[in-house]
């Protein structure tokens, strides 16, 4: 079975989950949602990292899809050991 395109899920779904973590953490200056009792935004100090985060997140990881899509689309055996060079590449900027 070819499992090649469960890591590019598993990607879709972490930017899916950058975009939740930046309306979050924009809340407070956008709509005042969640702000401190002063007004001020409690996550300022890591909403950068996030808007930066997300924005990697459409360099590299783009020339992974096409690769992923061009392995299932072909007539290549997905072996074990690129399955496994997906998942390092979906699991190490996550965690970095």
């Amino acid at each position: 079975m070819n499992n090649i395109l469960i890591p590019v899920f598993a990607h879709i779904v972490w930017c899916a989950l950058l975009y939740a973590f930046l309306t979050v953490a924009r809340a407070p200056a956008v709509w005042g949602v969640g702000a401190d009792t002063n007004g001020q935004n409690p996550f300022e100090h890591i909403k950068q990292s996030i808007s930066a985060n997300l924005s990697n997140q459409f360099e590299w990881p783009m020339f992974f899809h096409m690769l992923c899509i061009v392995l299932y689309t072909s007539s290549l055996e997905v072996s074990n050991a690129m399955l496994g060079l997906a998942w390092v590449f979906i699991a190490k900027p996550s965690i970095a």
